[in-house]
Parts: C-alpha cells; structure tokens; sequence
C-alpha cells in the first residue's frame, strides 16, 4: 500500500514538473478528439470523449512519439476506484482481442498493449473493424470507442508529428 502510494505521488510531482516545463499545444480538434503536441517530448497524442455502457463520461487517450513508440490510456467518471486492479477485454467487433490484468488509479488505466505485435494487431483491428470495447470486469462496466474518430485522431497525430523537428 506504501508503494503505491508513494508510486502515486511520484508521479503526480512528475505531472506537475513536466506541465511547467513543457509547453503543450493543441494542434487539432476534430470530430469529438483533441490532438495536443508536445514538442519538446516529440510525443503528440489525441483524447477522444468515449461512452460507457451505463452512459458514463469516459475518455480513450492514444499517445506517439516521433520515434514511433505508442500507447493507450483510457478511462471513466463512473464509481470511484481510487487504486485496484481489474481484468480488462479489449474486443473489436464483439470478438475478444486480449484479455489482461491492469492496475486502474483514479479511474484510468492503461490499455495492455505490451508488446509490438499486440500494437501493430491493435492498429490493424482499428482500421478494419466498427466497433472497439473495453470492457472492465470488476467494475461490470464497458468503454466504447468510435472507431471512425480514433482513425480520423490517428491521422491528425501524424500530421502533428511531422510538424515537430
């Protein structure tokens, strides 16, 4: 509990620090994403207003780096989770696509994409299919993503990209 805790902390001063010493701007808003670069980090990445099941606000964040490294958060404003684990299925079409444990704070959580080959599988998913989930096992909750939004947002974070030296 300790460690997490400290873990927590941690990276809320790290929050802080990186917010005052780089500048974030928006670069793009379209169709319901928000495109945000941040040059110094060579990382541009996209928030999408998602839905859950119980109608819950929720958020499905992709980041970039110029480099190509990529990663996936999402999150929720449902029931309160100040820190738990919880089993994730992240399904395109109705179909399980991964199923893994994820450790949520405050109700965000990163997608489990730890490997490449799960990224370039998620990334084709995303072009072909018309539905993404993220269902939450614990909380007996789903987050659905617009597909044609996150294509569109993709597209926008590698124009960004390109416009950082």
């Amino acid at each position: 509990m300790k460690k997490r805790l400290l873990t927590s902390v941690l990276i809320a001063m790290a929050s802080v620090s990186f917010a005052q010493e780089q500048k974030m701007e928006i670069f793009e808003i379209i169709d319901g994403a928000q495109i945000t670069k941040v040059a110094a980090s060579n990382v541009c990445f996209a928030t999408l207003n998602a839905k859950s099941q119980s109608e819950t606000p929720s958020f499905f964040a992709t980041y970039k780096l110029k480099n190509g490294d990529r990663w996936q958060v999402a999150g929720h404003v449902g029931l309160r989770v100040a820190e738990a684990e919880d089993v994730i299925t992240i399904k395109f079409d109705d179909e399980g696509f991964i199923f893994r444990e994820t450790e949520m704070l405050n109700n965000t959580f990163p997608v489990p994409l730890t490997e490449d080959a799960d990224l370039e599988e998620f990334d084709a998913l995303v072009e072909k299919s018309t539905t993404l989930s993220l269902d939450i096992l614990r909380l007996k909750e789903k987050i659905i993503v617009d597909l044609e939004v996150l294509r569109n947002a993709k597209k926008s974070m590698d124009r960004c990209l390109e416009t950082i030296e």
